[in-house]
């Protein structure tokens, strides 16, 4: 027979917390629900992350010769760049015998006709750093000189770069005191002697801009129609606005050209 329990008076008590049981700890054995095995897991090796060694420039300066070919290199990698031209292609179509070689012939062909805005003797001032005392220059040779950045160049780079802007302002400043071709003049064309150029003698337009890629200036006609012409097929007939020297940041090589 079953004794009954006092009942415990509720009337002016505060009201019973009702105890909230702490979740269950995760199992702690060595396999679990699921079959995770922890000692295995825990003996798998660490991945890591694997980083390239930090690039040592060399502490020995370029020869004259070596400097001049680099500077070269530099050029043709950028130019490539820009033109987004694959040189293994090229490379390819010149390679006659197939082993990955190019002659001295086929080599400056090759350069050539990618159209890089090399000369002929920096064409072959480049394939003679290359090729050294070879007959012929592995094409993968050029692929690993094309990529090396060296420090000696960079700084070479960076101070002609500065030399030439400092001579572009001055250069400009003295073009648009002589009344020069500047953006925003107007001038006529002049002595063109091709059957389609000589309809444009006499034709009057206003400059717009300089393109360094053909050495002209493009010069919008009246009726519209832009044509790039050069400096000495043009006749200024009304000077450009003046323009402040804090506008020529970024002087282009139009005055240089004229030097």
């Amino acid at each position: 027979m079953k004794s009954a329990m006092p009942q415990r008076s509720t009337a002016g008590a505060a009201p019973l917390m009702r105890m909230v049981e702490p979740s269950p700890s995760p199992p702690t054995t060595d396999v679990g629900a699921q079959g995770f095995d922890k000692a295995a897991f825990e003996d798998q090796p660490v991945r890591r992350q694997w980083c390239a060694p930090p690039f040592v420039a060399p502490t020995h300066p370029l020869e004259e010769d070596e400097l001049r070919a680099k500077l070269l290199l530099n050029r043709i990698r950028r130019a490539l760049g820009a033109r987004r031209q694959n040189w293994l292609q090229v490379f390819a179509s010149f390679d006659h015998a197939g082993n990955g070689q190019l002659s001295e012939l086929e080599f400056e062909r090759a350069v050539t006709s990618m159209a890089l805005g090399l000369s002929d003797q920096e064409i072959r001032d480049v394939r003679t750093f290359l090729q050294g005392a070879g007959s012929c220059l592995p094409v993968d040779q050029f692929g690993c000189a094309l990529h090396q950045m060296s420090p000696d160049v960079v700084k070479v780079e960076q101070w002609a770069r500065s030399t030439l802007v400092e001579l572009a302002r001055e250069a400009a400043r003295a073009v648009r005191a002589s009344g020069g071709a500047a953006p925003g003049a107007t001038v006529r064309i002049v002595g063109l002697q091709s059957a389609a150029g000589a309809k444009l003698n006499g034709s009057e337009g206003v400059v717009e801009r300089w393109d360094a890629g053909t050495c002209r200036w493009v010069v919008r006609l009246s009726d519209g129609l832009c044509k790039a012409i050069l400096n000495d097929n043009m006749t200024v007939l009304r000077r450009a606005p003046a323009k402040a020297d804090s506008d020529a940041s970024d002087p282009d090589s139009a005055a240089l050209y004229h030097l």
